[in-house]
């Protein structure tokens, strides 16, 4: 009988495993139990916050690092998002816009551009991005607008917000994070609930953390 208990004991575990794996799969985030920092600081530093040449990390976990830029011309229809902008609301507006136009240049130019909302983890499509893809490569591109002096109201924290654990009920996530400096709020800025050239979502850090997602339409 006790023989009997333990192969049911191990079965149980067994599954309990598989179903774990599969959540991780489902969820989009091949790296999602890991916060990202790790991987922003090991993108050399010389390709980190410069338009005209960094890596763009793609095919889920920042796997893939794909050497690319961002033209004087194309950098001038990101610029003209930021004009007349008077309050901190409208800068997140042009933000959320601006990385959606620089997800929409730098996928023509890699290959990502059908990159799709909610990406699932199909690790051999390296046109995909998870969340640590993007959340990376959303810090950078917040940072080059910050290098040109474009916000006024914002700064970035260096490193993306993470939130799950699976047992607190949550699929891990990560996502880059602005602070309003004229109130001290946190935003996210999720980019991977949306197609490649979306806006990307702004949503009050907390708010994201205890489980924000889109309403499906």
């Amino acid at each position: 009988m006790t023989f009997v208990k333990q192969i049911l004991k191990s079965r149980r575990l067994h599954s309990a495993a598989f179903f774990v794996v599969g959540c991780v799969l489902l969820s989009g985030c091949a790296e999602g139990l890991r916060s990202g920092p790790e991987l922003i600081k090991a993108l050399p530093d010389n390709h980190k916050y410069y338009r005209g040449d960094f890596r763009l990390c793609h095919g889920y976990g920042c796997r893939i690092k794909t050497r690319t830029y961002i033209s004087s011309d194309e950098w001038k229809t990101v610029q003209v998002l930021f004009q007349k902008i008077e309050t901190a609301s409208q800068e997140r507006t042009a933000i959320a816009n601006a990385l959606g136009k620089i997800e929409y240049i730098v996928g023509e130019r890699t290959g990502t551009s059908q990159d799709r909302a909610k990406a699932p983890i199909i690790l051999s499509d390296n046109t995909q991005l998870d969340c640590v893809d993007e959340s990376i490569n959303t810090t950078n591109y917040i940072q080059f607008l910050i290098h040109d002096d474009l916000l006024k109201f914002h700064t970035l924290h260096e490193r993306p917000a993470h939130r799950g654990t699976f047992v607190d009920g949550l699929w891990p996530h990560n996502a880059a994070v602005i602070n309003d400096v004229t109130t001290g709020q946190d935003y996210v800025m999720d980019s991977w609930f949306r197609d490649n050239g979306k806006p990307a979502y702004i949503v009050p850090l907390q708010e994201w953390v205890d489980g924000w997602q889109p309403k499906e339409k």
